[in-house]
């Protein structure tokens, strides 16, 4: 009881924190209205982000730290903190050139809410003025977490309770309660003030969470045996197998990684008390070292693994990653085995340096990839082009559309330069590239095409001409533009070509989507004549569809990265016989690929 009393006292008051938290919410309402009337600067990408990331995280932050005797000192540590944080997130919203951007924020988002973590940890630390160790410091991550967890488990039930309530009183009629609890300016105050309550209940009774910590380190230290034994054995038979069957599984390296990286993070989870603490008996404490000293060959392969693809395909964001990911882990790895070469048994000695330490490079770190310093959309563009100026790929074969839909602004930088450069040389590929761009900015993934979108997408093969006034008017009455996936269509090429070779030409419909191509071949239907004349003059639009026949077509490339507006200028079309005729059985029809 003495505890609860001492926690309670400790705590801001409730008065306080509410009024932090509706402020808190008001403001994040206030953003979302004018980012509804997309009002100036409101509609800036770089405003949205720092504006939010202030919003979101300073209260946050504070109330997670702060208490009757230390607010002071949190607010020296989480006011510059966040500052810096809107600062980064400001940089990151200029990199956005188009409204479905999701990947950066998301990245942002999940890079901030780590380093936000850690820097948690430090700063109860701080302000109390705790020691700097490896044991305080687990003890409040596990602490924290949990907290977390819980408050954003509360926050959503409270979510789905509000809109429950505004559901059931649409349906019977009461709109002035549904539209209430559908307001902005009630549901955002709402979730921050339970967000910040509920933090301040859970704090409260952090013996509670303190406990439940207790039991998931108990299951920690009966699983980490299991994972050591697995480890063990992968490592006992590697040299009888040879890396390249690691290799032939397309994931060879991430599967080291993830080995690598719930080995230390279970080893972290058992061996968090100090020096002395022996969590197991002296033979599987010195199997435990054993599983440690091999992690720095595990870095190695994980290493090499992204050596080889990153000379073989170049730099990408997410390699940029894996290479990131590599050497923090490479680091421990490293860091432990010094530890046990030094101190034997002792090795724990060294652990808390090394991830107290460690703790700060991982949130600075995180926190750097999403400044202009470390930037993976800049390096992975230039990586990309360096491939394309030693020729080891060739522009017919370059992936436009990762720099489109995946290097964001760094991307459109990097072709705007080498549009300038083959300008000349290569038109074709720098109107293939404003295409691109083009319908990327009307990607929103749903809404028709209009006229002035299908005059920049479509192409007639070899010309317009080429193709019939009645499969011309078949396809403005048909709609086959929006067919599917309207809004995702890179470019649609309509090709006149005999494909049965009879003397009059069908018509090959290509959509081709940023994932890949579909088709349909239409042809005449035997009996189109019949067709017309059974049809009258109100009824000729009818009759216009009723002359074509839709063939499916299937689409595969020995290219990945071929661009058929490309090839149709260069390349001759040639029709090829097919190995297996067709069989037929009753009703049933059997065709055999190619």
């Amino acid at each position: 009881m003495s505890t609860n009393t001492t926690l309670e006292n400790q705590q801001l008051s409730k008065v306080f924190i509410s009024l932090i938290a509706l402020v808190q919410g008001l403001l994040l309402a206030l953003l979302y209205h004018r980012l509804e009337v997309e009002l100036w600067p409101f509609g800036h990408f770089s405003f949205i982000h720092a504006f939010a990331t202030i919003l979101l995280f300073t209260p946050t932050l504070f109330l997670l730290v702060s208490t009757r005797q230390n607010w002071k000192k949190a607010l020296l540590v989480t006011l510059p903190y966040c500052l810096l944080l809107a600062t980064i997130a400001a940089y990151v919203g200029s990199l956005i050139i188009y409204h479905y951007s999701d990947q950066l924020t998301f990245v942002f988002t999940l890079c901030a809410l780590i380093s936000t973590f850690k820097v948690t940890l430090y700063t109860v630390n701080y302000a109390n003025g705790t020691p700097f160790s490896y044991a305080s410091l687990f003890h409040l991550s596990f602490r924290y977490f949990i907290l977390a967890t819980a408050t954003v488990l509360f926050s959503a039930i409270l979510f789905t309770i509000l809109f429950l309530g505004a559901e059931l009183f649409e349906v019977l009629g009461i709109s002035i309660f549904s539209e209430l609890l559908a307001d902005k300016w009630v549901w955002v105050p709402t979730l921050t003030l339970s967000v910040a309550l509920a933090i301040n209940v859970f704090r409260s009774i952090l013996h509670t969470v303190d406990v439940s910590a207790s039991i998931v380190q108990t299951l920690f230290k009966f699983l980490l045996p299991f994972l050591v034994i697995i480890s063990l054995g992968f490592a006992a038979t590697l040299p009888f197998t040879g890396l390249q069957k690691l290799w032939d599984t397309g994931s060879g390296t991430s599967l080291v990684l993830w080995l690598q990286a719930l080995t230390l993070f279970f080893v972290n989870a058992v061996y968090h008390e100090g020096n002395l603490h022996r969590p197991y008996k002296a033979l599987m404490h010195r199997l435990i070292m054993l599983g440690l000293v091999l992690l720095p060959i595990y870095s190695i392969i994980g290493a090499y693994g992204l050596w080889l693809r990153i000379d073989q395909y170049g730099l990408t964001v997410s390699r940029a990653w894996a290479t990131v990911v590599c050497a923090l882990l490479a680091c421990f790895a490293f860091g432990y085995l010094l530890g046990i070469i030094r101190l034997g048994e002792r090795w724990q000695a060294a652990q808390s340096k090394i991830n107290v330490g460690m703790g700060i490079v991982v949130a600075v770190g995180l926190l750097l990839i999403n400044t202009p310093f470390i930037n993976f959309y800049s390096l992975s563009a230039s990586s990309q082009l360096a491939r394309l100026d030693d020729g080891k790929v060739s522009l017919e074969e370059f992936d436009f559309d990762y720099f489109v839909y995946s290097l964001h602004a760094p991307g459109k930088e990097a072709l705007d330069a080498l549009k300038a450069d083959i300008a000349e040389s290569n038109p074709d590929i720098v109107a293939l590239i404003d295409k691109k761009y083009s319908n990327r900015t009307r990607y929103s993934g749903g809404s028709e095409l209009d006229d002035l979108q299908v005059e920049t997408i479509v192409s007639f093969f070899p010309e317009k001409s080429s193709i019939s006034s009645e499969f011309m008017d078949y396809l403005q009455a048909s709609n086959i533009l929006n067919d599917s996936y309207p809004s995702s269509i890179v470019s649609l090429h309509i090709i006149a070509i005999d494909m049965d070779e009879d003397g009059s030409d069908e018509y090959l419909v290509v959509h081709a989507y940023n994932w890949g191509e579909s088709a349909a071949l239409y042809s005449r239907m035997a009996d189109d004549n019949d067709a017309e004349k059974k049809q009258d003059e109100a009824s000729k639009e009818q009759a216009s569809e009723n002359l074509w026949q839709r063939h499916y077509v299937n689409v595969s490339s020995d290219s990945r990265n071929a661009e058929l507006s490309i090839i149709l200028n260069s390349e001759k079309i040639t029709l090829e016989e097919r190995k297996w005729k067709k069989a037929r059985i009753g009703p049933f029809e059997f065709i055999v690929q190619d």
